[in-house]
């Protein structure tokens, strides 16, 4: 190398030719695992879904009822249960140091448990459920009563922690792999708590040739807002007008509640 285009003309071949390297041995891991090919996929969300639906042949019943799809978004929230303060201090004057513990793949762990996949019907209020009735399974709004003598007991960690070992997570040979298992179990979530409501519907428009076009989409009473592109180029936003709720709603609720 003579001068600095011979090393940029190197760095840039060798950078191309590593990626696509890995692109390709991603690819062809994909495809030996789930029989898909990611190169059809605009994100790995999308993919992990077709996956997760073909490896387990499964169906999925949605909702038509709208207080159970309003009863399940009411229930789906993160809940937060940990508050790191800048000090914290030992619980006896004996102990000098402090324990810190974490749990992995926590959504992974709780979509492997029993997930509601339809037959979605109301309890009615003068009957009893069977709740350790393997066959049929209850999403129940309760009101709990945890005695004040137990918050001590059991301040430091949840109630009954159940050890999982993700084996194929446990027998990949690199982190790459290791971590896509990871992204997998986490996508295949995502997708079920997807907010459609949220969802916007976008036109790109080129105001100078398609005047009426622009100004009619401005008008409109769904319209959000727009973003300038281009010279001659918007992109404007509307709110949707109608939402099929077509997300399994139910499975990242009791994901979440696990």
């Amino acid at each position: 190398m003579k001068i600095f285009r011979d090393y940029h003309n190197f760095y840039l071949n060798f950078d191309v030719l590593l990626l696509a390297d890995c692109l390709e041995r991603f690819f062809k891991l994909m495809k030996g695992k789930f029989g898909l090919d990611i190169a059809h996929y605009v994100s790995l969300l999308l993919f992990a879904e077709d996956a997760l639906y073909k490896t387990t042949e499964q169906e999925i019943e949605l909702f038509i009822d709208d207080n159970m799809y309003l009863f399940c978004k009411k229930a789906n929230n993160p809940q937060c249960s940990n508050f790191v303060p800048e000090l914290e201090e030992a619980m006896k004057k004996l102990y000098t140091w402090l324990l810190y513990i974490d749990a992995n793949t926590l959504y992974t762990k709780a979509i492997m448990q029993s997930i509601p996949t339809g037959k979605h019907r109301w309890i009615m209020p003068d009957k009893t459920p069977d709740l350790f009735n393997k066959i049929t399974n209850y999403i129940l709004e309760v009101d709990l009563d945890y005695s004040y003598k137990l918050h001590k007991a059991y301040t430091s960690y949840p109630l009954a922690p159940e050890n999982i070992k993700i084996f194929k997570e446990k027998m990949t040979k690199n982190d790459f792999e290791k971590n896509m298992y990871k992204l997998l179990g986490n996508a295949n979530y995502r997708k079920t708590v997807e907010n459609i409501c949220k969802y916007q519907r976008i036109d790109f428009v080129r105001p100078e040739g398609e005047s009426k076009k622009f100004k009619k989409l401005v008008a409109d009473l769904s319209y959000k807002s727009h973003r300038i592109l281009a010279e001659n180029l918007v992109g404007i936003s509307h709110h949707q007008s109608k939402a099929k709720l077509s997300k399994s709603i139910f499975i990242s609720m009791s994901v979440l509640n696990e």
